[in-house]
Parts: C-alpha cells; structure tokens; sequence
C-alpha cells in the first residue's frame, strides 16, 4: 500500500470525539470498511487522513463510473492525431480545440507518433461520423487522423 495512506497516525488522531462519529462515518463510508481495516483506523482519524491528502493534492478529485451505455456514449472510439507543425503555439491552439469537445473524454499528448491519442464516446457510427467530419476534420493544424473503433473493453480501471 502506498506510503501516504499508511503513514504514521499522529496523537490526535487516538482521540475520538463522539460529536464527529456520525459526520466522519458517514463521509469516509465509500472506502468500505476493508480499506479502514487496512490502514488500521476508525472512521473520523480515516476521515482526517483523507482530508489531509486533499490538501496536499494527493487525492485530487472524486468521481463515479458511468456505464456509457446509460447516457447514450457506448460507440468509443480510439483516435490518432498526428500535426502539420510542431510549435508552442499550434499545439496550444489544437490541445484546447479538442479538449472543449464533450465527445472526447481523454486526451494525451505523446512521445513519438502519433503526437496526439484521444478517446472519443458517442452514441452510434452515425454520430462518430458527422462529428470527425465535421468537427475533429476542422482542428488547427491537423495533419492526419486515424480512428479505431472499440469492439469490446476488457478492463476499464483509471485508478492508482
């Protein structure tokens, strides 16, 4: 387990104030009870701890998985960007081009080629299409996009 979590409890810590039980309990309740087990607190010094990575930027978000099918985004579609320029300003301009986009739900600039990998999520062929043509086409500086299609996700796990 990573060092952070496992760090030392400080004196404050071993005291529990009964006010804070029913807050902490409640607030650290999405880690389960086996993460409390393993880092060996009670909910509220948990809860303490938590709120201390977030401060120290640790943890920097919370999030909920989403089945793309639910809300109409079960066409993904792996996309290849590769520039007709390689300045400052150009890929600027193109990264908050494609980042504005709802439709692309991650992007990530890379070493070698392509320069630019992207994850886009749609309702259908149809919607892919028309937004390529018509939006991912239209990009600054836009040398070459090449697109693949998902058939079947095998593991989707974005955490640490």
């Amino acid at each position: 387990m990573h060092e952070l979590l496992t760090e030392e409890p400080d004196t404050r810590e071993d005291h529990r104030d009964p006010g804070d039980q029913g807050d902490a309990a409640l607030q650290v309740r999405p880690l389960g009870q086996g993460a409390l087990h393993r880092v060996g607190l009670s909910p509220s010094p948990c809860l303490r701890r938590v709120r201390r990575l977030e401060e120290r930027g640790v943890i920097l978000g919370y999030s909920a998985r989403i089945d793309p099918a639910a809300v109409g985004r079960q066409f993904v579609v792996n996309v290849d960007f590769e520039l007709a320029g390689q300045g400052k300003g150009l890929l600027q301009e193109f990264e908050q081009a494609l980042a504005s986009y709802d439709e692309v739900v991650q992007c990530r600039r890379m070493l070698g080629r392509p320069d630019y990998q992207a994850l886009v999520a749609v309702a259908d062929l149809e919607t892919y299409e028309r937004f390529m043509t018509e939006e991912l086409m239209a990009l600054p500086n836009l040398g070459r996009l090449e697109s693949r299609f998902v058939m079947k996700t095998v593991k989707s796990d974005l955490t640490v």
